[in-house]
């Protein structure tokens, strides 16, 4: 137990990152904490405009797709989508077109 709070402080915030290691993770069990985390990272519903609820909800639906399989065809539009809502944390403006 100890071990994996230690793990869990040293890890890092970045959506973009957290999706990378959950994507050549081999383990379901890390992909999930994986996912764990960057669902904690992401703005709240209440905060985001029509559009980014609904890219909110595919994100998560394509992220639950690679947590099963990280090999799939759903990977690539994990990373666009994760890449939107990083930048969106951090408060740097992106093209919605970028992400749909």
């Amino acid at each position: 137990m100890a071990a994996y709070i230690s793990r869990k402080k040293t890890m890092t915030t970045n959506i973009t990152t957290l999706s990378i290691n959950l994507l050549i993770s081999e383990r379901k069990n890390h992909r999930n904490l994986f996912a764990e985390r960057i669902m904690e990272l992401l703005p709240e519903s209440s905060s985001l405009m029509e559009v980014e609820k609904i890219l909110k909800s595919n994100f998560l639906t394509t992220m639950a797709i690679c947590v099963e399989n990280p090999n799939g065809e759903a990977r690539n539009v994990f990373y666009q989508l994760a890449q939107f809502f990083e930048r969106k944390v951090n408060g740097v403006p992106s093209d919605l077109s970028v992400a749909a």
